[in-house]
């Protein structure tokens, strides 16, 4: 991989139609009147980020692959800030990717903006489990 002799185009995987359901952000287990309000979000397997962040992942969006979103996986206080306050482009939906595996073993994605009518998202990235 370091040499380069593993083309990226061979290694990225397409997952298509991944559900989106509502889930906290803050991930806690206790009352939920009080942890804040649920968002939508879906999970995706673990990538393999040793190409860097927009090397590995192609493509998050639509499952016609006509609106992709953006996606980072900085933290989420700065990032909401910055895109809440540009000109162009801060109703568009962008997803924040956590990349510490949740009990499934699966890595956390909320969108943020996300149209009401979303159901299903696709991702194409390279998988740490290509299966």
């Amino acid at each position: 991989m370091l040499k380069g002799v593993l083309p990226i185009k061979d290694l990225l995987t397409s997952i298509n139609c991944i559900p989106v359901d509502c889930d906290n952000l803050a991930k806690c287990k206790c009352n939920p009147n009080t942890c804040g309000e649920p968002m939508a979000h879906f999970e995706i397997p673990q990538i393999l980020f040793d190409y860097g962040t927009n090397q590995a992942i192609q493509y998050i969006g639509s499952v016609d692959r006509q609106h992709p979103f953006s996606f980072s996986t900085k933290a989420i206080d700065k990032l909401s800030t910055v895109k809440k306050y540009r000109k162009r482009g801060k109703n568009k939906p962008w997803v924040y990717i956590d990349v510490t595996p949740n009990e499934n073993g699966n890595l956390d994605c909320f969108i943020f903006n996300a149209p009401p009518l979303i159901k299903q998202v696709s991702i194409t990235a390279i998988f740490k489990d290509p299966r």
